[in-house]
């Protein structure tokens, strides 16, 4: 991650100087643009860095599902969205880090997905005793060749760390993520939580968050 910050400070600092000799509008704009790109990946991976060094260092903590997609789904409250969210009052034994995996799924869907206009999540319970957290969106899907890929530390647009960060988040706790959506339907990613790190507090429903633009 250090050399990848250094990599975005160079194209940072060659952006900005090249902008003072912009012979145009156009030109100086576009620099700027690139320039503001570079910052905002540093930013990125600044926090990347804090988190992944947080991740295991706290106790696990048992936290409502819901609570969780709805702290999540708060944070993109200017976007014209649909967020459904499950209202079984199901917890997890998980991470103090959990909320990011939620917010990391929904911020995945708007950044990727195309036009999105929902996404949703749901609770499946599983033969064996576990829980199967679900969160899918109508945007344009992951291709094949991509599904285990995007987990992988720095695969894909922007700086790829978000998915894999999930993903190590996750695992503290013994839980895994999946995507299995199809490609052109949608996104649609499994959170698979063990027996014994899941319960139930109240019984089935569902609720939906609308989120209109501004």
């Amino acid at each position: 991650t250090r050399h990848d910050i250094l990599n975005q400070l160079t194209v940072l600092l060659g952006s900005l100087e090249l902008a003072g000799t912009a012979e145009s509008t156009k030109e100086l704009a576009w620099f700027l643009g690139r320039s503001r790109e570079a910052a905002w990946a540093i930013q990125r991976l600044a926090e990347f860095t804090r988190d992944y060094q947080e991740i295991g260092q706290g106790l696990p903590r048992w936290v409502s599902v819901t609570a969780l997609v709805r702290r999540a789904a708060d944070s993109f409250g200017g976007r014209s969205v649909t967020i459904e969210i499950p209202n079984a009052e199901w917890e997890i034994r998980a991470d103090p880090l959990i909320e990011q995996v939620f917010y990391n799924l929904i911020e995945n869907a708007l950044r990727h997905g195309g036009t999105v206009g929902r996404v949703r999540f749901s609770v499946e319970t599983q033969p064996a005793g576990g829980l199967m957290i679900v969160c899918e969106d109508d945007g344009t899907g992951v291709p094949i060749n991509e599904k285990e890929r995007i987990f992988e530390r720095g695969y894909g647009r922007n700086t790829g760390l978000g998915l894999y960060l999930s993903a190590e988040i996750l695992a503290t706790t013994g839980m895994t993520i999946a995507e299995t959506g199809r490609p052109g339907i949608g996104a649609r990613f499994e959170i698979r939580v063990p027996y014994g790190t899941c319960r139930i507090v109240r019984g089935p429903g569902r609720e939906e968050l609308l989120m209109h633009n501004s």
